[in-house]
């Protein structure tokens, strides 16, 4: 949960959905900070998603698919 404190940030792409009112209502009433990133810039992050975060979520669902076969 945010605290005055402890803010939370959620990067988004320009999308309707994400721009709704009731989610921006929700968003600030819950201390948390939209950042929106301009259209067609979102594949500049792409890079840093495959290298960082595509490594992380391999060897996690590596680690998941072992623990529950493990668990049958």
């Amino acid at each position: 949960m945010p605290f005055k404190e402890d803010p939370v940030l959620v990067i988004l792409d320009i999308c309707e959905s994400n721009l709704s009112i009731l989610a921006i209502r929700v968003a600030k009433e819950n201390l948390i900070f939209m950042l929106t990133l301009p259209p067609n810039t979102s594949h500049k992050l792409k890079p840093f998603a495959c290298t960082v975060f595509g490594s992380y979520k391999t060897y996690y669902n590596a680690y998941l698919n072992n623990w529950m076969q493990a668990k049958m």
